[in-house]
C-alpha cells in the first residue's frame, strides 16, 4: 500500500501486515500495557500487605475478643477486597498512564478509589462469605490507613523508576504540536525541560488558515508542514499524540482538526486556549509539567482504558 504525500507527490511506502510491522501503534505501546499490569501487581499486593500487616502487629485485638477467622477464610477475605479495590481504582483511572499528573490529584484518587473499595469489599465478602465473614472495625480502619500510606508510597517510588526509564527514552510517546505561537512554545519549552515525561516531538505544524507558512526549526524542532497535511503527517511521523497549541482558535477549528485526526489511532490533547470545548463529557482536565491540558480523545491499549 502507498500513500501520496502532499507535497512532493511522490509515492511512500507505508507499512503492511506482511512487513512484520504492522500495525505500528499496536506494536509501540505493548511497554505501557506491561508498566500498567505491574502497576496494577504492585497496589494490589501493597494492598494486601497493609492489612496482613494491621492483622499481625495490631496486638489489641486480642483484648476485644475479635476471634480471627480461618486462614482459608481470610485469604479469600483479602481476594474479594483486592478485587473490589481493584475495580474502584481502574473506574477512577488509576492505569491509564497519563503523564505528567499532578501528584496532588494521584493522592486525591488513591485515597477515595481505597476507600471505596474497602466499603465495596466490607458488602461483596458479606455477600459471598455470609456468615463466615468476621472482621473487626479496628482492623478494618487500620488496614484502610495503612493501604494508603503504602500504596502512595509505592507509587511515588514507582513512577520515579518510570520517569527514570522514560528519560532513556523507553515508552517514549512521539508527539506531534500543532501551533507556532506562544501556546507551542511553552509546552515545547516544557517538554524540553521535563525528560521524565517520556515525550519525543517529531516536528511541528502550522496552522494553515490562522497561521503564515513557517520554515525552519522552533527550540531546534523542525517545522514538518501545515495542517493541509496531519492525516499523512501522522502516518510518516508515526506519531502517539497530537497536542493542539493554537492561539486564539476557534472552537469549530479546534473540531476541524480533531476530525482530521480521528482516522488514526492517536491521543489528541489540547492547550487550554481553547477550554471552550469543556462542554463534552470526554474531556478528562490533567497537566502536562505543570501545565493545564484538556484530553480529547485517548485510544485503546494505552493502560486499561
Amino acid at each position: 500500500m502507498t500513500l501520496t504525500d502532499p507535497v512532493t507527490t511522490l509515492p511512500v511506502e507505508m507499512p503492511t501486515p506482511e512487513s512484520g510491522v504492522y500495525p505500528y501503534h499496536v506494536r509501540r505501546r505493548w511497554p505501557a500495557l506491561l508498566i500498567a499490569i505491574v502497576q496494577v501487581v504492585l497496589d494490589l499486593g501493597l494492598v494486601g500487605a497493609a492489612f496482613l500487616a494491621a492483622y499481625h502487629f495490631d496486638r489489641s485485638l486480642a483484648s476485644t475478643g475479635f476471634v480471627p477467622p480461618s486462614t482459608r477464610v481470610y485469604v479469600a477475605m483479602l481476594l474479594i477486597l483486592e478485587a473490589t479495590v481493584f475495580i474502584s481504582c481502574n473506574l477512577a483511572g488509576l492505569y491509564t498512564l497519563k503523564r505528567g499528573v499532578s501528584r496532588v490529584d494521584e493522592f486525591t484518587k488513591v485515597c477515595s478509589s481505597l476507600s471505596v473499595g474497602v466499603v465495596l469489599g466490607l458488602a461483596a465478602n458479606s455477600f459471598v462469605l455470609g456468615s463466615r465473614f468476621v472482621y473487626s472495625r479496628q482492623l478494618l480502619l487500620s488496614g484502610w490507613a495503612l493501604a494508603i500510606v503504602f500504596v502512595v508510597f509505592g507509587r511515588l517510588l514507582y513512577s520515579g523508576l518510570i520517569g527514570s526509564l522514560r528519560r532513556r527514552g523507553v515508552t517514549a510517546e512521539r508527539a506531534l504540536v500543532i501551533g507556532t505561537g506562544t501556546p507551542a512554545r511553552t509546552i515545547l519549552d516544557t517538554v524540553r525541560r521535563s525528560p521524565h515525561l517520556g515525550y519525543e516531538i517529531v516536528g511541528v505544524v502550522t496552522d494553515d488558515l490562522d497561521e503564515p507558512p513557517a520554515h525552519g526549526d522552533i527550540f531546534d524542532i523542525p517545522v514538518i508542514g501545515t495542517t493541509a497535511d496531519l492525516p499523512f503527517l501522522l502516518r510518516r511521523e508515526r506519531v502517539d499524540e497530537v497536542l493542539i497549541a493554537l492561539s486564539g482558535a476557534s472552537q469549530g477549528r479546534i473540531v476541524e482538526l480533531v476530525n482530521r485526526c480521528i482516522e488514526d489511532p492517536v491521543n489528541i490533547t489540547i492547550y487550554p486556549d481553547t477550554f471552550q470545548l469543556i462542554t463534552n463529557n470526554e474531556l478528562s482536565i490533567g497537566d502536562l509539567g505543570g501545565l493545564p491540558m484538556v484530553q480529547v480523545r485517548a485510544v485503546a491499549l494505552r493502560g486499561w482504558n
